[in-house]
């Protein structure tokens, strides 16, 4: 039931997307429209005897193989309005809430994309995660479309999958995240949509990195209260961008930058800090911080569980 004009835009969003997957030949299961008007949108229910996932399996990477063969075209950055609209949103969020390095460096990685690069778009769910589906005998049942799209960029489903999953329900960091990422390189789903290709899977988590940070970036600034979930995201997309980035930036530095972004909403002071860049101090330089003792305990764990330490 949609009660807002931007509800009201998801439920029509998701009608028109169940409307077209009766079109074609998918090999999941999805719910049918009994009935939409009035602004509330009647669907069946696909979850009887119906089975959660606890993590990643075969038949959610086969469902993905269908989703990208239902549509997918290249198109170029000037071309792609999804990806603008995103920047242009990103360029203008303005929130003390959000860590200032994790925006320096997708700055970093926006500029260096042309107008005239190519990227491949395909169908997404949007929301492709543990508990938007079922397994349902030995098929998948896929339910919530109202965020599906045809303009993210291929693979999109799957990295979120993962991401969510890992950080969200498992409390994983990104040395594990990028490790299962990495180990489903095998089968038709790696074959059909990167071309048994690791550095073209490399590409495309580049691209949800972007998309996905920019996207929700833009969702955080405008929420006035922050769930402890917002802060275990932006840790993970921090350590995940340092992989595109090593041509701009040490491992000392980029070590430096995440230390302040995992900082930046907790009380501390830095004794005797040079104004300006956090990662440009001296390497003969220490940083000392006064924190109290929970923060102290937070930072050695970001230490122990940092990918760069």
């Amino acid at each position: 039931i949609a009660n807002t004009i931007d509800a009201e835009k998801l439920l029509t969003n998701e009608f028109h997307i169940l409307q077209k997957l009766n079109k074609t030949n998918v090999t999941f299961l999805f719910p049918d429209i009994e009935n939409f008007s009035n602004n509330c949108l009647f669907l069946t229910d696909i979850s009887k005897n119906g089975i959660r996932f606890k993590k990643t399996n075969e038949i959610q990477l086969d469902a993905l193989t269908s989703l990208y063969k239902t549509d997918n075209k290249i198109v170029k950055i000037k071309n792609w309005d999804y990806f603008l609209t995103l920047k242009k949103n990103f360029e203008k969020i303005n929130n003390n809430r959000i860590p200032a390095n994790i925006i320096r460096k997708l700055n970093i990685l926006l500029s260096e994309i042309s107008g005239d690069d190519k990227v491949e778009l395909s169908f997404s769910h949007g929301d492709y995660t543990q508990w938007n589906m079922y397994k349902i005998g030995n098929q998948l049942g896929i339910y919530d479309w109202e965020l599906a799209s045809y303009e993210r960029p291929k693979g999109f489903d799957y990295f979120h999958l993962i991401f969510q999953n890992n950080i969200l329900v498992e409390r994983k960091n990104w040395k594990d995240i990028e490790k299962e990422i990495v180990s489903n390189i095998n089968g038709s789903f790696y074959k059909e949509i990167f071309k048994e290709n690791e550095a073209e899977l490399k590409k495309y988590l580049k691209w949800y990195l972007l998309i996905n940070c920019m996207n929700y970036l833009d969702i955080y600034a405008a929420q006035k209260d922050w769930h402890i979930q917002i802060n275990w995201l932006i840790a993970v997309w921090n350590e995940g961008l340092n992989t595109f980035l090593k041509k701009h930036k040490t491992d000392r530095e980029l070590l430096i930058m995440d230390l302040f972004d995992a900082i930046h909403n907790h009380e501390y002071a830095a004794l005797k800090f040079q104004n300006g860049l956090p990662e440009t101090i001296s390497l003969n330089s220490d940083i000392d911080l006064v924190l109290n003792k929970e923060n102290n305990d937070f930072i050695t764990s970001f230490f122990k569980n940092h990918a760069l330490v």
